[in-house]
């Protein structure tokens, strides 16, 4: 079984053009529902986004899958949603996508396909027009050949596919807007340590998994289209600029706040005093260290003080 995904805040257009995208890939591809589950959390969006009655309509379009629908009654951020996630997923995989993607079968059959190409492999991240802190992965068609609809996505996607094959990139750092995770991973090191709350949880779930035996890599024959900062441009949308700017101020201090966590946690490693240091040989260093409690983080249970469930 597969277990995709999805954590939702506010951006109810976006998520479900995301969702509708997993759901028509899925098909493309052959799965049958029964191969597939989906974890849906909204992670404390205003009820007038209507999130949850979205999830609800996934769920009638995704049956007879079986859908979980979470809704957090607090913002509880990044971290959590996936430590929750990974804790309820059944899958042999778990396939996490940021609710500002649009998602193709020739992406995710790529990322199945490097996933089982070789056993040393237990986290495969795409590529996209959009790279957190990874841009020479980033990928977008010719200015002559604008992505206009889902077709052309499919078909960039497809093209991808054919012409990069099951080729990898082995990056420095882990950074998770979108995944695929073997279950013996999730097994081995647990689940995303819930103290980062937002920024540096993926970091330190591939310091985890590398430190494991693991190998992180990028697919780069597994493209989808991520338009970026999509709880931004919403915030923009709703708030406006100032609220744009307080929320950009906010992002740098959680950043700093993170990265503090990131070397406590990892003291023995001396990592440097800022996120921009960081280079191969202090990753290296931390990798060597010798096995740690803090490499495994146990999976959490729905807490009903946290969450209400549909």
């Amino acid at each position: 079984m597969l277990t995709i995904l999805v954590l939702v805040r506010n951006t109810r257009g976006l998520a479900a053009s995301c969702v509708q995208s997993l759901l028509e890939s899925v098909a493309a591809l052959g799965l049958a529902k029964g191969q597939v589950e989906y974890v849906l959390i909204d992670d404390f969006s205003d009820p007038s986004a209507g999130v949850v009655a979205m999830f609800r309509e996934v769920r009638a379009a995704a049956a007879p899958s079986d859908v979980r629908i979470i809704r957090f009654k607090s913002h509880r951020h990044y971290a959590y949603g996936m430590a929750l996630g990974l804790s309820l997923a059944r899958g042999a995989a778990v396939l996490f996508i940021s609710h500002d993607m649009v998602v193709t079968p020739a992406c995710i059959k790529t990322l199945l396909e490097v996933a089982a190409s070789d056993a040393t492999i237990g986290i495969v991240r795409p590529i996209s027009t959009h790279m957190d802190c990874a841009r020479h992965t980033e990928l977008a068609p010719p200015a002559r050949t604008p992505l206009r609809d889902g077709g052309d996505v499919a078909a960039f996607s497809k093209m991808v596919a054919r012409l990069r094959g099951l080729e990898t990139d082995y990056p420095l750092l882990l950074v998770g807007d979108a995944m695929l995770i073997r279950r013996a991973v999730i097994d081995r090191i647990g689940v995303f340590d819930t103290r980062f709350f937002g920024f540096m949880a993926d970091i330190d779930y591939g310091f985890r998994a590398r430190r494991a035996g693991w190998r992180a890599v990028t697919a780069l024959g597994a493209w989808l289209y991520h338009q970026g900062g999509g709880f931004r441009k919403s915030t923009i949308a709703t708030s406006g600029a100032e609220a744009e700017a307080e929320l950009a101020r906010q992002n740098m201090l959680d950043t700093a706040a993170a990265w503090a966590v990131l070397r406590r946690k990892w003291a023995a490693a001396s990592l440097p005093e800022t996120f921009q240091q960081l280079d191969g040989p202090h990753v290296a260093r931390l990798a060597a260290l010798p096995p740690d409690a803090v490499d495994h983080q146990p999976p959490i249970a729905i807490d009903r003080e946290v969450c209400e469930v549909f």
